[in-house]
């Protein structure tokens, strides 16, 4: 366990490294890594790496910089994916995974913009430097393999992989620049940014309002409890229990998990889809006990067009409230 925060509206800032050598504190509570790009407040991303052997080419992170070019947010995020797919050291995936994040910071900014101000702590502090609470409770400049526990209002913050348990029993904000294998356990609101992937034994259980972006894959579990914006730069394949009284979910990629309503409550949900999802996957969303579905999906292999047709679906709990449209037949 690293530890926890205690007090009303006192926050411990601390760093668990086994190699403490490779720390050093720079100006007032600042601390860099020799290993990754310094953190800078309010963007938490860092000058230019140094060129490897031979040039930039040398270096994964410096290859992947042209996803930093202007272009479509997204797009930019995605572009990592074949720089962090190849072997890597530590912290050559550390640096990459440092400049990934700016795209990220781009990405959830467009999200934000697009879903009614989400993600407004995250974008505040990217923008203004100003962090609720004055500072990270909790940072780790490298992949997070010890249980965080946060007692109240808490921020964390971890620059690599996050393979165990993270828990904030107050209001939240979880940065994570790279994959999420283990647990984030919110119990008030909060926002979760993932950069890279939600593994199928990752989880996110939240107690009240969620605000989540991915900008890889959710193949594990996110379960909300109160109002939700869910983005997910990828596909989605693992399960999303949705929140009440309203859900918004973007998919950027294929649709195909398992999406559930929240049990004995009113619950509506709003779904984009880009990528394709298909009939089965539309009508286990259907009948899932929502309130009303109202969505949007690129391509399945239904037939394009507006549904439900005149006469249709008075036989599922919606009724005839739920409204969806099938832009383009798959494979066509």
């Amino acid at each position: 366990m690293l530890g926890c925060r205690s007090g009303p509206g006192r926050y411990n800032r601390v760093v668990m490294n086994k190699t403490p050598r490779l720390l050093r504190r720079v100006g007032r509570g600042r601390l860099a890594l020799a290993v990754l790009p310094l953190l800078v407040v309010g963007c938490e991303g860092g000058p230019d790496p140094a060129p490897g052997p031979g040039g930039g080419a040398g270096n994964p992170a410096a290859a992947a910089k042209s996803a930093l070019l202007p272009g479509p947010a997204t797009a930019a995020v995605d572009a990592f994916d074949a720089v962090l797919a190849g072997e890597m050291s530590d912290g050559d995936r550390l640096a990459a995974y440092g400049e990934r994040w700016r795209a990220v910071q781009r990405a959830v900014a467009l999200a934000g913009v697009r879903h009614e101000g989400a993600y407004f702590a995250s974008r505040g502090y990217w923008h203004t430097g100003y962090l609720r609470g004055g500072d990270w409770s909790w940072e780790h400049p490298r992949d997070l393999d010890e249980p965080v526990f946060v007692d109240g209002r808490g921020t964390v913050l971890v620059w690599g992989d996050c393979a165990t348990d993270v828990t904030i029993t107050g209001d939240a904000v979880v940065h994570i620049l790279g994959d999420l294998s283990g647990t984030v356990t919110l119990r008030g609101s909060g926002e979760v940014v993932v950069a890279g992937t939600v593994q199928p034994s990752g989880r996110i259980l939240a107690g009240s309002t969620l605000d989540l972006y991915t900008g890889g894959d959710l193949l594990g579990q996110v379960q909300a409890s109160g109002s939700a914006t869910l983005v997910i730069d990828g596909d989605l394949v693992g399960t999303l229990t949705a929140g009440q009284p309203a859900t918004t979910l973007h998919v950027t990629g294929d649709c195909e998990g398992l999406i559930t309503a929240p049990g004995g409550a009113a619950a509506l949900l709003t779904l984009v889809v880009e990528g394709a999802m298909s009939s089965q996957a539309i009508d286990a969303v259907l009948d899932a006990g929502f309130t009303r579905v109202t969505a949007t999906i690129a391509r399945s292999d239904a037939e394009p067009g507006l549904y439900p047709t005149p006469g249709d679906g008075g036989e599922r709990a919606g009724g005839g409230r739920s409204r969806w449209v099938i832009h383009q037949r798959a494979g066509r």
